[in-house]
Parts: structure tokens; sequence; C-alpha cells
């Protein structure tokens, strides 16, 4: 009992610090706490409508994350028409599928006035090129954002980018700033999601592995900012009214303290050619099939790079075509295999004392040897494997247990 009684008080006399220290916050601020956190929830539920980038924000408080994840799944299910146990290989495989999904037309004012005032408002890009050349889109003349698109009687599904959307000429037009603007115009969306958030949304289909490349960059862009905007008197200064914040959600907050990896690497991978004779694969541009043609004659691939490299290097000659790498560096700007010379010149600079130029680190007992490699050589360092025992010593005191096994299977393929 007198354990519990002590926690009690420990507990109480917490509160009240905590107590003072809000106190204290509100005297420095002028401000609430309680009001503060009003206009942040009101300031979220705005930046919702307007921007959805930020993300995990509840409908109401007493919202949970069952709550949110049965949520999605109605969309999922339910508005976007896509089953649980549909087949991963057949996902968005079609030109119906992606009309089904996403559209990138004007919609109907007589149908769907709804969705004609939403798209109308936040789904068409600029107008930009000669309608306003000084858009933000814009670049030596041309829209980075490729618009406006071509028309299109319809989908054809790319499998190595994004789809053709189709665009009907229709002969349904808007006015944006003045200009009248088209089917051409519109970006891709989802016509329910525009619905349920009225915002700017662009939804593409990801037709192709390569889209990861898309998503992985998002994980680097850092956390999402929003403004912060507290209204003291009527005299507006644009210049300092707004704080630029960070938005740090409750996963990624988690994710940073806990000093997870974001991303890793496990392998340097080498694709190695493999063709016929005067069968390489050769990349050209249109109409200049014959300029391609003459410089590949006059580059080697990975494959004949190796048998010149035998041919020259008599060392060369015991490793096969899939172990050059692991011994050789292939230089792709003159396209030919060459000696690793970074790795000999560590094994020289744990070893070699007093050197004062690199002729010095190949010199040895007085003997001055063409190559770092010579030298290392007449050293005995790649001769047995004392050199390798080195090097785990070396990596035991600082490298995790994971990272020494790796470590000696590569020591095992070299």
């Amino acid at each position: 009992m007198d354990g519990i009684h002590e926690i009690k008080e420990s507990l109480n006399f917490q509160k009240a610090n905590v107590r003072k220290k809000i106190e204290k916050v509100e005297a420095n601020l002028g401000y609430d706490i309680k009001y503060l956190v009003k206009k942040t929830v009101d300031l979220e539920n705005r930046s919702r409508r307007n921007n959805l980038r930020i993300d995990g924000i509840n409908e109401i408080e007493s919202e949970s994350w069952e709550d949110c994840r049965n949520s999605v799944k109605e969309i999922i299910k339910n508005k976007l028409k896509i089953s649980e146990e549909i087949e991963i290989e057949r996902a968005h495989q079609t030109a119906e599928d992606i009309d089904s999904l996403i559209s990138a037309e004007i919609p109907d004012q007589t149908v769907d006035p709804e969705l004609f005032e939403i798209i109308k408002t936040c789904m068409i890009h600029g107008p930009c090129g000669i309608l306003n050349p000084n858009s933000s889109c814009m670049k030596d003349g041309i829209c980075t954002k490729k618009f406006p698109k071509e028309f299109n009687p319809h989908t054809v599904a790319t499998f190595n980018g994004y789809p053709h959307y189709r665009r009907l000429d229709n002969g349904r037009v808007v006015v944006i700033k003045g200009n009248q603007v088209d089917n051409r115009w519109v970006v891709p969306y989802n016509p329910w999601l525009s619905k349920k958030y009225q915002a700017h949304i662009n939804v593409e289909a990801c037709m192709s592995i390569k889209s990861v490349e898309y998503l992985y960059k998002y994980v680097y862009k850092g956390h999402d900012c929003a403004h912060v905007l507290i209204n003291e008197s009527l005299d507006h200064d644009e210049i300092n009214t707004y704080l630029d914040c960070r938005f740090v959600s409750a996963p990624e907050a988690l994710w940073r303290i806990f000093e997870y990896s974001i991303s890793d690497m496990s392998h340097t991978i080498i694709r190695l050619q493999v063709h016929l004779p005067d069968n390489q694969r050769v990349y050209f541009n249109e109409g200049e099939e014959q300029v391609a043609i003459d410089r590949a004659a006059q580059r080697d691939t990975h494959l004949t790079a190796w048998f010149k490299l035998n041919a020259e290097i008599n060392e060369a000659r015991q490793y096969s075509y899939v172990e050059i790498p692991y011994h050789f560096v292939f230089d792709g700007k003159n396209c030919k295999w060459k000696v690793s010379k970074e790795a000999v010149i560590r094994l020289l600079l744990l070893h070699v004392k007093g050197a004062m130029s690199f002729e010095d680190l190949r010199t040895i007992h007085s003997t001055v040897f063409n190559t770092f490699r010579e030298a290392c050589y007449r050293l005995g360092l790649l001769q047995d494997d004392i050199e390798w025992r080195n090097t785990l010593t070396e990596a035991v005191p600082t490298r995790m247990p994971k990272q020494i096994r790796q470590l000696f299977s590569i020591i095992l393929t070299l």
C-alpha cells in the first residue's frame, strides 16, 4: 500500500509540473493551449480540403484506426470496384480496367454537375504553352508535363510508362483564366475520389515495375510542410505571416525515433552482356540508325572486352566470364576491363611506411615496380590468406555479426 501511495504522489507531482509548464508556455505565447489545439485541428481540416498532402487525419476525433482501415477497404472494394481476391497479374492490365477507374475527360455537366465543377476547378492543367508562355511548368518554350495531350478515341495500355488515356474530341470545353480548354488539358482523375475530397488528386495507372522509382524518391523528400497562420491584428504582412513547419505523422515519427534505415542495398549488381557475334544490342534515335551502327562497331561490349582482356593479360585467363567483375572493373567510357587499382593501393598503404610519393609506394627493397599489384606480390600480400585474416580482424570491433558473415562470404569468392 505504501508503494501505491508513493506512485500516486509522484503522478500528482508530475501533473503539477506539467500544468506549470503549460501555464508558462501560455504566458509566453499569449494564447491558451486549448485554443491553439483547436486552431491546429481547423488548419488540418482546411489543409485536407485544399491539398491532400497531410495524411492520416481522422474525420472526427473519436474515429479509431480500425475505422480508418474499414474506410480504406470500403473505398477499394465498394467504390473503386476492386475485389480483395483480384489476381495481381490481371490488375489494371486492360484499357477497360483503366477506364473503369481513371478518367481524363471533362464530365457531362448535365449528368453530374457536381463532378463537372470539381474537375473544372481542380483538375485542369494550366493552361500553358501558347495560351500562357509564362506558366511555371514551361521550360524552353515546352510544357514539362507534356500538355496539351493528344485526342484519343480510346485508352491505350502501354507497359513502359503512363497509359494513353481516352480523350474524346466531343466538343466539351471550359473557360480557365479567359481561355477555352478541352479534354486535352484534363489531369487524369478518379471520379469517386474527386467527389469525396473535392481536391486536386492525380490518379495514374501503374503499368510497369519502374513505377517503384517514383514511389521510392518520396521516401527521401522529407516531411510534409504545413503553413501555420495566427492572426494577431488586421495588419497583414505576407512575408512574415507564415511559419514554415514540418508535419510528421505518427508512423514516420516512430520510424525516425528508432533510427530505422530508410533504404538498404544488399549487393552490387553488374549485368554482363551475352550476345552472338555482331548481334549486340544497339540503341539509336529515329533517323540516326547508321550513326548508331558505326558507333557500336567501334565500342566493345562486356563480352568482347573480356576477349581482349584475356588476350592482353595472362592473369585474367584463370577467371570465368562471371568471375571477372570480382577482380577487374569495367571502364564504361573506354569500354574495357581494367585492373582495380584502389584495392591494391589500400593494401600497400596498410603496410608501407614513410612513402613520400606514389612511386615510393611502388618501391620495394629499392626496386620500383611498374604497378601497385606487382608491389603487393613482392611483399607477399596477395599470395596467402594473411591479408584476409587481417581484414576480418579489423572488421570485428566495428561491424555487426551479419556484416562480418557477409564479408567472409565475399572473401571466399575472391
